[in-house]
Parts: C-alpha cells; sequence; structure tokens
C-alpha cells in the first residue's frame, strides 16, 4: 500500500494549530445531538442529498433531481450518464458526486460535476481502475479525499486516499476493523470533515462514524459514532446553514439535520465563578485552577451554544497574503492587505509596520505584534484605527506602530466594503466570523520574519472592545486585551429594555448573534455572559475602560463584571492582572486610557521573557 507522502508534514500542521487556542482541539465543544428539522419528500433520494442556497438535490444510480428549496417543487432533472451516483457536495457553485461502474468490474471510478443551471453531468476527474468503487469526495485544506469501497468479504480494504490540486497521491488510510464490522457486507457511503474529524456513513444505519487521522500508521482511528436522523448512504453538508442533509431511503425523503446545543439548566450563577458542576450536575465550590477548567468549559461550550462552533482545520487554508496598497506613514509603512481567513474568504487588513523593522542591512530584527480592532464603523470600518477616519480618539494602530509595535487591523464583517456571505459561508454567527478572521489574522502576523514570536496583544474600542474579548476567549495566544467602551451584562444592556432585543437590533442583529433574539424577555436565561467571559481571560493581562457617561454599557454594571471575574484571578493569585478604569467622559477612548493601555502592552509584550 502506498505511504502517504505529506503525512507527517501534515500532522506537524495540526499538532501545532492544536497548541493554540485557534483550535477546536484547544477550545472544548458544546454537548451536542443531532435532531430532524425538516423532511423533503423527493422520490430520487436513494442514494444521497445535496443542498445549496435555492435547491435540494436529490441522487439516484443514474440522475440529480433539482427541487426548490423553499417550496420543494421537483424543477429539473440532469442530462449525462451515469451508472452509479454516490454522495454528493458543492465547491465553487457546482456539485460534485462520486461515480463508478459498481458492481462491474474491473472497478472503475470518476468524479461527475453538475452545473445547477444546466443540469448537465460531465466527468470532471477520471481514475480509471483504482481499485475501488468511489463512494464519496470531498475539498478540504486545499486537498481532495475520496473513498473508495470494497464490499462482501473484501469491504475491510477499503481505503480513503488524499490528492493533492494535480491529483499527486499524499495520503492513504484504511478503516479500523471495529468500524467495519458494523457494516455487514456493504461499506462506506458517504463521507466529509467537521473540524479534524471525518465523519463517515454505512449503508443503512442512522449514525455517522466519526474518525481522525492517526499520528502513525496507516489506519484511521475511531473516536465513536452519533445518532443522525438520516438512515445512512451519501450526506453532505447543508452550506447556507453548516449542517447536514442526508436521505430517508424507505421513505423516499431528503432530510436535514442540525446540532442542537444542550447547557445544562438551570446556568450556574454569572456572578458566582468560584462554582462548577460536580457529581449529578450539583455545584461544587471550586477549590483549584483545575476546579476552575471544569467551569470554564461549560463556559466555551455556552457561548458556542450561541455563536455556533468554533471551526477547526477545514476552514483552514493558505494564508495568501496580497499587498494591495502600502503608504510611508513617517515612522511606519501602512499596507493594505488582504489574506484568506477561510477557503471562498479574503479579509481586507491594515498592517503597520515599524521602518526600522525592514531596515536591509542584514539585522535580524523582530517587534511583538498587536491586533487592533475597529469600532462600528461603516464607511471606512477598519481605517479608523489607522487614523483614516472622521472621529478622534480611534487611530490606536498607528500609535503603537509609532511605538514599535507591528499591528494588525481586520475589517469586521458586515461593515464597509467587506460583506462576506456568512451563510453560505457556514457561519452561524457574524460574531464567530469575526473571532475566526481574527484568529487567523493572529497566524499571518506569527508567518512574518519580523514579528516577535510568543505573545500577542488585542486592543478595540465599542465594537473592537468586546470583539477583543470574544476572540481572547478563543485564542490563548493573546496575553493582553484592552477593552474600551465594550461590554457590560446581557442583563444591563440599555438597562434591560426589551426593544434592543427584537430581531436585528442591538446585540441580535446578524453581524452580532441573531440566536440571542430568542432570549428577549428573558435574558437571564443567556447561558453566559461577559462576567463569565472576562473571569475565563484569567490569569491573562484585562484592561477595562468604562466611562462614567457611556451611553451604551453601564460602568456600574462593568463593576459588577469585573468584581465577578476577579474572583477567578484571585484563585490564580493575580488579581491585580485585571484592572477598570473610568473616565469622566462618554463613548469614547481618550488619550490618557490610550497611554494606559500601551504601558500594559509595554510591560507585557516587551518586557523580557
Amino acid at each position: 500500500m502506498k505511504r502517504p507522502l505529506k503525512f507527517a508534514a501534515f500532522h506537524a500542521l495540526f499538532f501545532l494549530l492544536a497548541a493554540h487556542g485557534s483550535t477546536s482541539q484547544a477550545v472544548e465543544r458544546p454537548a451536542s445531538v443531532w435532531i430532524e428539522t425538516r423532511t423533503m419528500p423527493a422520490a430520487e433520494a436513494v442514494q444521497a442529498a445535496a443542498a445549496d442556497e435555492r435547491f435540494v438535490y436529490a441522487i439516484t444510480n443514474s440522475q440529480v433531481a433539482q427541487y426548490d428549496r423553499a417550496t420543494g417543487e421537483r424543477l429539473a432533472s440532469s442530462s449525462g450518464e451515469a451508472r452509479h451516483l454516490n454522495s454528493g457536495f458543492f465547491w465553487k457553485g457546482r456539485l460534485y458526486l462520486a461515480h463508478s461502474n459498481y458492481p462491474l468490474t474491473p472497478e472503475r471510478s470518476e468524479i461527475k460535476s453538475l452545473d445547477p443551471a444546466t443540469m448537465q453531468l460531465q466527468t470532471f476527474k477520471d481514475f480509471g481502475d483504482f481499485g475501488g468503487s468511489l463512494t464519496w469526495v470531498v475539498r478540504v485544506r486545499d486537498h481532495w479525499w475520496c473513498n473508495f469501497a470494497k464490499y462482501g468479504e473484501h469491504n475491510g480494504e477499503t481505503f480513503l486516499v488524499q490528492f493533492d490540486d494535480a491529483w499527486h497521491e499524499v495520503g492513504r488510510w484504511t478503516y479500523p476493523p471495529e468500524l467495519i464490522k458494523q457494516l455487514g457486507s456493504y461499506s462506506l457511503s458517504g463521507g466529509l470533515w467537521r473540524g479534524e474529524l471525518l465523519y463517515v456513513t454505512g449503508h443503512d444505519d442512522p449514525v455517522v462514524f466519526r474518525l481522525r487521522l492517526p499520528a502513525d500508521g496507516q489506519v484511521l482511528e475511531l473516536v465513536d459514532k452519533q445518532a443522525v436522523p438520516f438512515t445512512g448512504q451519501g450526506f453532505a453538508v447543508d452550506t447556507p446553514v453548516n449542517s447536514l442533509v442526508g436521505i430517508n431511503r424507505a421513505k423516499r425523503q431528503v432530510v436535514f439535520a442540525t446540532l442542537e446545543h444542550p447547557t445544562p439548566e438551570p446556568r450556574l450563577p454569572r456572578d458566582q465563578l468560584l462554582l462548577f458542576r460536580g457529581e449529578n450536575n450539583q455545584p461544587q465550590p471550586v477549590k483549584s485552577p483545575a476546579d476552575w477548567q471544569r467551569r470554564r468549559s461549560e463556559i466555551l461550550r455556552a457561548a458556542q451554544s450561541v455563536m455556533g462552533e468554533l471551526p477547526g482545520l477545514e476552514k483552514r487554508c493558505s494564508l495568501e497574503m496580497k499587498i494591495e496598497e502600502e503608504v510611508d506613514c513617517g515612522d511606519y509603512v501602512r499596507r493594505l492587505v488582504t489574506y484568506a481567513s477561510e477557503p471562498g474568504s479574503r479579509v481586507p487588513a491594515y498592517l503597520c509596520v515599524p521602518k526600522s523593522l525592514l531596515e536591509s542591512d542584514g539585522a535580524a530584527r523582530q517587534a511583538p505584534a498587536i491586533l487592533c480592532l475597529h469600532g462600528t464603523d461603516n464607511t471606512v470600518g477598519h481605517g479608523t484605527v489607522v487614523g483614516l477616519g472622521s472621529r478622534p480618539n480611534r487611530n490606536y494602530a498607528s500609535e503603537l506602530a509609532e511605538r514599535g509595535y507591528v499591528t494588525l487591523a481586520p475589517n469586521y464583517p458586515l461593515l464597509a466594503k467587506y460583506q462576506p456571505d456568512i451563510t453560505a459561508l457556514g457561519w452561524e454567527s457574524g460574531t464567530l466570523k469575526a473571532v475566526w478572521d481574527n484568529i487567523r489574522g493572529i497566524d499571518l502576523l506569527q508567518s512574518l520574519p519580523f514579528v516577535q514570536p510568543g505573545p500577542v496583544g488585542a486592543i478595540g474600542h465599542s465594537l473592537g472592545g468586546h470583539n477583543s474579548v470574544y476572540t481572547a476567549t478563543f485564542d490563548d495566544r493573546i496575553q493582553a486585551v484592552v477593552t474600551s467602551c465594550g461590554l457590560d451584562s446581557y442583563l444591563d444592556y440599555y438597562d434591560g429594555n426589551e426593544q434592543v432585543w427584537l430581531p436585528e437590533k442591538g446585540w441580535t442583529q446578524t453581524r452580532y448573534m441573531a440566536r440571542l433574539a430568542g432570549y428577549r424577555g428573558r435574558l437571564e436565561a443567556i447561558p453566559y455572559d461577559f462576567h463569565e467571559l472576562i473571569g475565563g481571560l484569567a490569569p491573562r493581562h484585562v484592561l477595562i475602560v468604562a466611562p462614567l457617561k457611556d451611553s451604551n454599557f453601564r460602568a456600574a454594571s462593568v463593576d459588577r463584571v469585573a468584581a465577578a471575574a476577579r474572583e477567578v484571578y484571585q484563585l490564580h493569585g493575580q488579581p491585580e492582572r485585571l484592572r477598570v478604569l473610568h473616565p469622566d467622559c462618554e463613548h469614547d477612548f481618550p488619550p490618557e486610557m490610550r497611554d494606559e493601555a500601551y504601558r500594559l502592552f509595554d510591560e507585557v509584550l516587551k518586557s523580557p521573557r
């Protein structure tokens, strides 16, 4: 059997990413259950199903039928030769399907492509006789992953192959015997990646098996299996909502399934952080940092139950930074760059680099990096923090560059010129899309030769203030956080006025967390709050700037948040690392507060380690 050519390199990347808070490996996922959300009658629901924003596709051995997603009306069927179609998935607006000549021998396999506009099936890739029948194919992490099935007494020889874009084989794995024995005489019908885990289905049973790549060898590791509301066969990611779509062959139905993220009820008190759930789900006192990690894990699960699940490797791709513009700003250069935070999404950002780091005298120079997150501005967006906006006291990215830091200011999604289709990209909230863009921004910073290895800082005002907290929650490479006018308790937001919790108001806007609208009139049930998020940052350095006259966020509420979080800092023996300052101003970030922020960064990021 051919050994993987790039297996070691792939796993070096995997374990490097797992060492940071930027992967799902480091952030505990919510306990989740697949639930049926909708069924659609489809006579062609025999082999598999797939879906895009407008249509649903039911797949037989020889044909693909297109249905209106909203009404369920059958609209068209495919033309073009096919003998044994299997799973399909969408990429760049086309449906790609596994195809073989099963049960004929010798086995021949192809990838077919379907144009939704013409419904014409064409051969995209012909494998010829590759040693098995192709049953599913997906494209993830800039590679093609193809499953070649064997049946009957040989089904244990079913194998997964990883190809690069030139169709060079770079990895090959078989499946563990404990999975194969559950398939009977059949093989695996469907597969896809979610995070670092591979999900595969058999022929009849309503379960998905979850596997991972092994650290050594060529046998995939079985993690567990989960119940699903569709009966095996081919399935796919329902791209618009990042859920799953499969079939019930017996009932000739397309079945939609989504993850439900239950959180323990009732929630633990937001202002009593030194409690965790012990035996029988009963609150127990936190007596050690290890106990605290159990409470923190619950906080992370709760946050993801609202924001959506933090992605894993499936959204990682080459950053491919491009410099669109460069401006000489005296002591530093300001570069307008874009980078690929995920397949299909390029983030615009301002990268400010002190000139001293770019001198070509052969000396290696490096400086710490700071993520600079902007407030709400629908005209210039991230330009506000580099001095391109009309509001004063917002240019902290340029000021920090003048002090010798490398700064990166990504644009927030759905503001100004950065308008990603977050639904099509599979995000459940604009908040988590922004967090992911920021995490990938830190990846970018740490790839630059003039950036000092090690911890980074994050600073933001207003929208940027809570964006910095959310990002630090999921990425512990951020060791110093400054949040100005960015938070108070959800209970106190605009004094609890129910009108600001209507859909598309305040926190419930698409660019934040639309799911929060469901808590209108019962804000105390929101499963996490800033008390817990700030406590979850301990023992990292946090500076909260909360003006006394801020009309968005209440200074007194911030004090209550900090009082609750400070108990966690005391648990870690570092109460001084959480500070709250109350300037006598409105919703602003005045110079003396920025100076305090910059001193914090100097202390944490520039001090010898």
